[in-house]
């Protein structure tokens, strides 16, 4: 249940605050296990090509659709693992024959940037994630590939970030929530 609220200015300071968070997060979780690292370990984050997430230098790190069209930054930096938009119709994978295919074959890419992530001494700080991608060209992900994605961030110790600031508040119809379409549970 929802027991804090930040109030911010604007979807760019949201998300950067949440990214803030998530890292915070990561690095309490990291403090609890009382193991021994080899080396500083990166928090990493997870996005999807062609996302835009706001305008502050720390959201533009996990923009690849700036990275696309901008001058300022020509692609992820180390610390972002990006994967593939799940578009069952112009998507890597638009030859899957249903969704239930879509959501295996899409939601591979997260759960393995998460094995790579991890098998590297580094930790999954979060994935950011639209649940409709609006400036990609309002995709709707296939059914489940949210709660897939989020349960293989989450085992690896890492957050989900929704970001919902322009999908969010009704903008895709019924559901208040853009992630509310792919009728996961989470």
């Amino acid at each position: 249940s929802l027991t804090k609220v930040f109030f911010v200015n604007s979807g760019s300071e949201a998300n950067d605050l949440a990214l803030r968070l998530a890292r915070a997060y990561n690095t309490k979780q990291q403090n609890g296990l009382h193991v021994q690292k080899r080396k500083q370990s990166r928090k990493c984050i997870i996005t999807i090509d062609h996302a835009y997430h706001g305008h502050t230098l720390a959201t533009l790190d996990v923009s690849p659709y700036k990275h696309h069209q901008g001058t300022e930054i020509n692609e992820c930096p180390e610390y972002v693992k990006k994967v593939p938009y799940p578009d069952m119709y112009r998507g890597v994978h638009s030859n899957c024959k249903d969704e239930t295919e879509a959501t295996e074959q899409y939601s591979a890419y997260v759960e393995d940037a998460c094995k790579e992530i991890t098998s590297n001494g580094d930790s999954v700080s979060a994935i950011l994630m639209e649940g409709g991608m609006s400036v990609a060209g309002v995709i709707l992900p296939p059914a489940s590939y949210i709660s897939r994605c989020v349960r293989a961030v989450r085992n690896a110790g890492g957050l989900y970030i929704a970001d919902e600031v322009q999908t969010g508040f009704g903008r895709l119809g019924k559901c208040t929530w853009a992630y509310e379409y792919s009728n996961d549970s989470d």
